[in-house]
């Protein structure tokens, strides 16, 4: 099953967390590893903290965080900081603010379908 997220009054949207990450063949087939973006990458955290929430009663463990987006711990860790410096997310929890909900209704309906009139969301042949 694909995981989702309902934004109020935007419907469903698919979450961008697992699978989003391609792995690098070996060098000499020459293979391009593709990688998420800052954006896709927020959005991945976001959503899974807000999927974790309904799921946990509002308890978000960042070993599970961690590995529903698929990041190494300093990764994460980096991510999460700069969220809350923008923020994204509360400063005391893992809870995503008000500010941070209206980036994933912005993200999931301009910024993708944006993307996605120029080919930027379909990069494999």
């Amino acid at each position: 099953m694909i995981p989702s997220l309902e934004l109020e009054g935007q419907g469903k949207f698919l979450l961008p967390v697992g699978g989003a990450v391609a792995t690098r063949a070996s060098k000499s087939q020459g293979a391009v590893r593709k990688r998420r973006s800052e954006l896709e990458i927020a959005a991945a955290i976001l959503m899974a903290i807000l999927d974790e929430q309904r799921v946990e009663d509002g308890h978000v463990r960042k070993t599970r965080l961690q590995a529903r987006v698929y990041l190494s711990w300093n990764c994460l860790n980096t991510h999460i900081e700069r969220l809350r410096r923008n923020g994204l997310l509360s400063t005391e929890e893992l809870q995503v603010t008000d500010r941070g909900r209206s980036f994933l209704r912005t993200y999931f309906t301009d910024v993708r379908s944006v993307l996605g009139e120029y080919g930027f969301l379909n990069l494999h042949p």
